[in-house]
């Protein structure tokens, strides 16, 4: 058993305020309550892992290991450890890992790439699970035929939404067919809507499914005008489409990508163009609400990283990796893909015109795995990478921009190792720190409301690497996320003020 306040090292303090003067941010050092669970369990050897918080009143770490049985371990919400199950399916190399949260139980969906078989198990909040991979399979057949990409899947008002495309040669068009399913499978409403898409010269970013009858696109393309960026709504009722596309010249868009705010019905994207970020905010009928902006940067060196807490309706930190590619060994998003490796740019279609999307930058969000088994190929944290953060204002003017240079001789943070949260409505930035060799830490960083970042050292165990990417909210006032100490891995829960 672990004391409910983790220690601190005096070096971590040291190097804490040396980085604090370098950004020039408002400094807090808080009271905090910090509590670490009550019993850990020795990990197998696993390529990642999967924490689900909330379910019920529990919360699940699921490991998953090539050519292994998945298992699941289940954690009472006041961290102690209450069961260890295991799921009769050995998870295949090269598969896409996706989990679905409903009110008491999560859908766990698994798919192995270029393979016309998807699995799907239902799991409650004590760990039982129900298979059911034969009813998910003759629902998904009624729309889509021989489908070998990994399905888009999320919760949709209490129902399961199923989005997947597919590329039609002879139309010269992608596909996009939406199923809305009950608890028990039974499907509620199939719909297909078809977009013109050049195969040659266009890449298809992002296809998300808004509001209740509408799916919103993203792709790229160029012309003979320079580079384009087009935004796609099409409405699944009637089929009819409207477009807006943006020019950069000569610069590409790389990571483009949109959030849709469903209390106005705005899309805002946002892009990297060269040295620069592009902005806009587009209204329901994508007009340009907010005009379209780029970002420039004020410094001679270009950062490796840029993160941007952005003060819309509701605050939203945006995270950018502005400098070289970087390739990693476990992808995780929503959805946990287990390659060696990934090409960075990628996208294409499979010989049965199915969609594969391995674009490697967004990925780059949401990284997770296990720190002390994944191998990166070319690690930011393993090289000396500056770092930007700004401050921007709802029609994307900075407001405050600083840079570190984060040179290991004073202090190291780890950029590529964060979260983003939202706690009381407020958007909170949580990156990882290293002092010296093997002492870990967590940094916190928000809005104070006076057009400042302010920081706040979380002392956490320096002894312990946190797995920040899995980091999730609970009671709507805690941060909940994976410890790894050698083998063994626990849950550290933080109170968020």
């Amino acid at each position: 058993m672990k004391a409910l306040f983790s220690r601190y090292s005096a070096t971590a303090a040291y190097n804490f305020f040396l980085i604090l003067l370098t950004i020039g941010f408002c400094c807090k050092l808080n009271a905090q309550t910090i509590q670490y669970s009550k019993q850990d369990f020795k990990a197998p050897y696993t390529n990642a892992i999967k924490l689900v918080a909330n379910v019920g009143v529990n919360h699940h770490i699921i490991c998953l290991t090539q050519n292994s049985k998945l298992l699941v371990y289940v954690y009472s919400n006041n961290l102690q450890l209450q069961a260890t199950k295991e799921l009769d399916y050995k998870l295949a190399p090269m598969s896409d890992v996706n989990v679905v949260r409903f009110k008491n139980y999560y859908l766990l969906y698994i798919h192995q790439l270029a393979s016309d078989k998807h699995e799907l198990w239902k799991i409650d909040a004590d760990g039982n699970s129900t298979f059911m991979s034969d009813s998910f399979m003759r629902l998904i057949g009624k729309v889509f035929t021989s489908n070998t990409s990994t399905l888009q899947l999320k919760n949709k008002d209490g129902q399961l939404a199923i989005v997947a495309s597919a590329y039609y040669e002879n139309l010269g068009k992608i596909g996009s067919a939406v199923i809305l399913a009950d608890d028990s499978l039974k499907p509620v409403l199939s719909r297909k809507v078809f977009f013109d898409f050049k195969r040659s010269v266009e890449g298809l970013r992002q296809v998300t499914l808004v509001g209740e009858s509408t799916v919103m696109i993203l792709k790229t393309s160029r012309d003979s005008a320079g580079h384009l960026l087009s935004i796609i709504k099409a409405d699944l009722n009637t089929g009819a489409v409207t477009s807006n596309t943006f020019n950069s010249g000569v610069n590409r868009f790389v990571d483009p990508y949109f959030y849709y705010n469903e209390a106005d019905s705005t899309a805002t994207i946002y892009s990297k163009v060269a040295n620069t970020v592009f902005f806009t905010r587009l209204d329901s009928q994508l007009n340009e609400k907010v005009p379209a902006k780029v970002v420039k940067t004020p410094y001679k060196q270009m950062p490796a990283f840029h993160f941007l807490l952005l003060r819309d309706k509701k605050q939203r930190w945006l995270t950018l990796r502005t400098g070289s590619p970087v390739f990693l060994s476990t992808r995780v998003s929503t959805t946990v893909r287990l390659y060696s490796s990934l090409p960075a740019y990628s996208s294409g279609f499979d010989m049965s015109g199915n969609i594969i999307n391995n674009n490697v930058y967004p990925s780059l969000l949401n990284d997770v795995g296990l720190p002390n088994y994944s191998n990166y190929q070319n690690n930011p944290d393993n090289q000396q990478s500056s770092i930007r953060f700004s401050l921007l204002d709802d029609r994307f003017s900075v407001l405050k921009d600083s840079i570190t240079l984060n040179d290991k001789s004073t202090y190291n943070l780890q950029p590529s190792q964060f979260a983003n949260l939202v706690v009381h409505n407020k958007s909170y930035l949580f990156l990882g720190q290293q002092f010296g060799r093997n002492r870990q830490g967590v940094l916190m960083l928000n809005d104070n409301d006076k057009d400042e970042l302010s920081a706040t050292d979380i002392r956490v165990y320096d002894k312990y690497k946190y797995v920040l990417s899995q980091m999730q909210v609970v009671d709507d006032k805690y941060a909940l996320m994976p410890y790894t100490y050698k083998r063994e891995l626990g849950l550290v829960k933080i109170a968020v003020e």
